[in-house]
């Protein structure tokens, strides 16, 4: 738990549950696929590269490249970028 976690290194991290006000996953993986591999993420605002995610709860998402999130649920808006993938979008 936290307030602004910001994974910023090119180094794997991964996490069965996050949650935070902000998180932040930003740059490029070095070897592996992701920069963050996490079960279950909830959050206030999700602003993420390189993520893979099972399930990720947010008020605000950007997605960005390299993403893989299996279900997004958010309050207010998302914006996917055309080079990530979630599987399923619902809008609480």
């Amino acid at each position: 738990k936290g307030i602004d976690i910001k994974f910023k290194s090119s180094a794997k991290s991964s996490l069965k549950r996050l949650v935070a006000d902000n998180i932040t996953v930003a740059g490029k993986p070095s070897e592996a696929a992701y920069i963050l591999t996490c079960d279950e993420a909830d959050c206030g605002i999700a602003d993420m590269e390189y993520a893979k995610i099972d399930h990720l709860m947010c008020d605000e998402a950007k997605i960005g490249r390299g993403c893989r999130i299996g279900l997004l649920e958010y309050r207010e808006r998302a914006a996917i970028s055309k080079d990530a993938f979630v599987e399923k979008i619902v809008k609480i």
